[in-house]
């Protein structure tokens, strides 16, 4: 059985192995500014339970590639600008809370991505959004005010995708997962 990683590094000559800085794919993040960090805190601080445990690390994922990439990536910073779409919650309990975003900004970014440096997107459709919490139990999304302010967003961060982190928690199947299973069925004929 092949994992998707041997797939795409089976394509790669062997001198080329050596310099592969992605060898389980790519992270590239954006973070929201510190005027809207403070502006998610004032929000949850305003309608969200005392004991509500929010993520430390607010971001958006602009690529969650799992295919192996051999180049270094220097991608530079970017603004982005997005408004409220509404509250998502999802997870075996429903556990998980995010905002989804309108951000023009946020999917143009995310497609010059994809097609600057062929990466591949385990989903089917790429829906901007933070994670509030991995945590959030007992919370009413439907009770929620709508945000009112715009999100704003300049850092982008990238790194090495660490697949032992990863879990598709909605037990749907991803790209990759259809991918391997294409593969494996290939091997067996």
């Amino acid at each position: 059985m092949k994992s998707f990683q041997k797939y795409f590094m089976d394509e790669i000559n062997e001198d080329e192995k050596y310099k592969v800085n992605y060898p389980e794919g790519v992270y590239i993040s954006i973070k929201p500014t510190e005027i809207t960090i403070k502006s998610i805190e004032k929000y949850i601080k305003r309608n969200l339970p005392e004991n509500f445990d929010v993520v430390q690390d607010l971001h958006c994922t602009l690529i969650y590639s799992r295919k192996p990439h051999v180049d270094e990536l220097q991608v530079k910073n970017n603004t982005a600008l997005g408004t409220f779409k509404k509250f998502t919650t999802f997870g075996e309990n429903n556990e998980i809370l995010t905002i989804e975003l309108n951000s023009g900004d946020l999917k143009e970014l995310h497609e010059k991505l994809m097609n600057d440096y062929n990466f591949v997107y385990d989903y089917d459709e790429y829906r901007p959004h933070i994670t509030l919490s991995y945590n959030c139990k007992n919370v009413n999304t439907a009770s929620l005010p709508e945000v009112d302010f715009t999100f704003e967003f300049n850092e982008i961060t990238v790194e090495p995708l660490d697949t032992e982190k990863y879990k598709d928690s909605d037990g749907e199947e991803t790209f990759a997962g259809k991918y391997i299973k294409k593969d494996q069925e290939t091997e067996k004929e």
